[in-house]
């Protein structure tokens, strides 16, 4: 044996049992004996990439293949170092000048599929990762493979087997349990995710991604105690974890502790300024706390990193903070593609092809206790023609007792809890129960269940009343609207077909407030004229403030009375008016109430001062049942439109501002004529009650009409279409 043999079988024999430096140095000194020895580069080059020197190996593995072209396992590891590097397409060429020199060839087909995925070609991937296993079928590292493929795809029950395949075999790797768990928080199998990852974490507690994503699942259970412990384990084990401020800063804004949300927040956007999903947050923890003295400049930065395809803000941030209605578009359409992706398509129960069935109507929503929706929708539910349609309601988000569950149970046909559970479960829950029309009551708002809709759990799917916006999820058929709401020239901002009511607002029928309560039991003046708003403090934009601030300059003797429970929020108020010379004698708070005293204290105001960009919408109504006129400013968006389509039900189209000007001239214009508004009030508690907006009879009617619509196209195999009810 030569001194090279000798060299180079030393030098293997270390690299097998892991002493790379002694490898290394092996083969350095195996390659100054014969310096264009390509074998020896590629062992030198694994080497160097097992020891994390990337740019290293790569020069090796290149200078290997520079020498010998037609290497296909050299190829092989060239592309699983490119993978490491992020140079996905230059991957998958490594891959098939391999597959191409030799075939069968499982460990270029792997390294392909990975490739594809980090080139967002899953499907393709998929295949790569089959063909892998049909070589070597059970193994392992090709199970974790194809299940996070599978997991790219939505097919999470896939997923979840073949996560579970590999675990089975390779316990002791705790990448497999961190996917695992990863599956089962998407799946809605959240306890089982958080076994996953404190196992994971007693092998490993240094590793932050752990905690990180246990965190993520304590949250998802409404766990904020150990969420937060999660989130500054991560942090105290890596300081400048961006993602772990990131996440910390939206659990402190979810229990109210907006002021140390915006530092943290702010502390992940400067570790990394590509987070922008932080801008959002930090936009919406300074909105509750009524801070809205940097929004313009945040704004910029939020619709640029919208324009290039971020989902720098959540749907419900856009239609808070929005009133441009291809901005709110866009940022719900970014936020669908990347937090809900398309899943698979699903086998649905065909639509009956007869128009004298009951239609099947399935209600979905996550709250149906002391909720606007309930408020606004169970009367309706009650009024349904029972010939025309069959009423099934689901339960999607944890609920406790109380009267108004207890109402929407006793109005469905059929009440089907499905708290917790899976995708797949629900939609066959749908499928069993016939349901031909799903209707989508929550939209992107806290818990609702909007992948069920992005999965399809219905052949017809409808978004209505609890979500003031597109749904942005393409399985979504059509959104319920008015014309108020979604005009002709507002259309194309809607990637739903249009299914036009005359009145868009469910509700109960008119009942007269009963007026138990006055001024001086919430320290307001008698003889003062008082403006108010009761809508929660983080609708208060500063366009809004701007138009409050002029009213009360040009309306001296006015007060205003407003909704803030949070100490922030009365405070940042406070100084705001303060600088425009308004004292805080002229300021009024009011706190959280129940229903009844919430009604009866709406009554002893004036005139109720709407927000925009998002306006009033059950609150409006709300107003209007207390005799209470409500002015609004028309805006753009649907969000923006809802106080709108509720005046233009009830037949007060003077309460309705076209511009910023016109809102403020017409609320000084009643604080200098009290007797005017009076009058308007009159003609208000004797109109407004039998106006379309209180006809539940109608609404119920209208809409099985559009029900019956939808089914008969949907039976017919027709394209779908605008619609308007008969």
């Amino acid at each position: 044996m030569n001194s090279l043999q000798q060299i180079m079988q030393g030098a293997l024999q270390a690299h097998r049992s892991g002493h790379l430096d002694a490898a290394i140095q092996g083969y350095r000194m195996a390659l100054a004996l014969q310096p264009d020895h390509p074998g020896i580069m590629n062992q030198w080059g694994i080497a160097e990439l097992q020891r994390g020197n990337l740019q290293e190996a790569r020069r090796l593995l290149e200078a290997s293949l520079q020498r010998a072209p037609q290497q296909p396992d050299v190829l092989c590891n060239l592309a699983y170092l490119l993978n490491q590097l992020g140079e996905h397409a230059r991957a998958v060429e490594a891959c098939d000048r391999s597959l191409a020199l030799e075939q069968p060839n499982a460990g270029a087909l792997t390294n392909k599929g990975e490739a594809l995925r980090g080139l967002g070609r899953a499907d393709e991937a998929l295949a790569c990762f089959e063909a892998a296993l049909a070589l070597q079928p059970g193994r392992a590292d090709y199970l974790y493979n194809r299940a996070n493929a599978l997991f790219d795809l939505h097919r999470l029950s896939e997923a979840i087997s073949d996560f579970q395949e590999a675990l089975r075999q390779a316990p002791q790797v705790r990448q497999i349990r961190i996917n695992l768990a990863a599956a089962h928080v998407r799946n809605n199998e959240v306890r089982e995710a958080v076994a996953h990852l404190e196992e994971a974490g007693r092998m490993d507690p240094s590793d932050p991604l752990v905690w990180m994503n246990l965190g993520a699942a304590h949250d998802a259970l409404r766990e904020s105690s150990r969420a937060e412990q999660c989130f500054r384990r991560v942090i105290e084990l890596q300081p400048g974890n961006a993602l772990g401020h990131a996440n910390l800063g939206q659990l402190l804004n979810g229990t109210r502790r907006h002021t140390e949300a915006i530092q943290h927040f702010s502390e992940a956007l400067r570790l990394d300024p590509t987070l922008h999903a932080c801008r959002g947050g930090r936009l919406m923890a300074r909105r509750h706390i009524c801070d809205l003295d940097s929004e313009q400049e945040e704004q910029i930065l939020l619709k640029a990193a919208l324009a290039e395809g971020n989902a720098a803000l959540t749907p419900f941030e856009a239609i808070l903070t929005q009133d441009d209605p291809a901005v709110v578009l866009q940022a719900t359409e970014n936020f669908v593609a990347h937090r809900l992706g398309t899943p698979p398509a699903v086998g649905m129960l065909p639509t009956a092809g007869t128009t004298t069935r009951r239609i099947r109507v399935g209600y979905f929503a996550a709250d149906w206790g002391e909720h606007p929706v309930t408020y606004l929708l169970a009367p309706t539910l009650e009024a349904h023609n029972r010939e025309a349609v069959e009423v099934h309601v689901f339960l999607t988000g944890p609920q406790p007792p109380s009267p108004g569950l207890d109402r929407v149970r006793l109005a469905a046909d059929h009440f089907h809890d499905v708290v917790g559970q899976p995708v797949a479960m629900i939609q066959e829950r749908a499928r069993s129960a016939g349901i031909d029309i799903a209707v989508d009551l929550g939209g992107h708002t806290l818990n609702n269940r909007a992948d069920l809709f992005a999965a399809r759990v219905a052949p017809v799917q409808v978004s209505y009343l609890g979500y003031p916006g597109p749904s942005g999820i393409p399985a979504m058929d059509y959104i319920l609207a008015d014309d108020a709401l979604i005009p002709a020239e507002l259309r194309t901002h809607y990637t739903e077909h249009v299914a036009w009511m005359d009145a868009y607002q469910a509700n109960d029928a008119w009942k007269p407030i009963a007026g138990n309560t006055c001024r001086e039991d919430h320290d307001i003046p008698g003889d003062a004229f008082v403006f108010c708003c009761f809508s929660n403090s983080f609708k208060i934009s500063p366009a809004t403030l701007s138009m409050w601030i002029d009213i009360l300059q040009k309306a001296p003797r006015s007060h205003l009375w407003v909704y803030a429970d949070h100490a922030d929020s009365r405070g940042h108020l406070a100084a705001a008016l303060a600088r425009a010379g308004i004292g805080p004698d002229r300021l009024h708070f009011a706190g959280r109430v129940d229903r009844i005293d919430y009604l009866e204290r709406m009554a002893l105001a004036d005139l109720y001062l709407d927000t925009t960009p998002y306006s009033s919408g059950t609150t409006a109504s709300d107003a209007l049942r207390a005799g209470l006129p409500i002015l609004t400013l028309e805006g753009r968006t649907f969000s923006a439109r809802m106080c709108t389509s509720v005046l233009r039900s009830a037949g007060l189209n003077e309460l309705i501002a076209p511009t910023p000007a016109a809102y403020v001239q017409q609320a000084v214009a009643w604080a200098r004529d009290p007797e005017g508004l009076r009058a308007l009030r009159t003609r208000l508690t004797g109109t407004v009650g039998s106006s379309r907006l209180f006809d539940t009879a109608r609404t119920a009617s209208q809409l099985e009409s559009l029900y019956r619509q939808m089914q008969d196209l949907k039976a017919a195999g027709a394209p779908l279409k605008d619609l308007r009810a008969g």
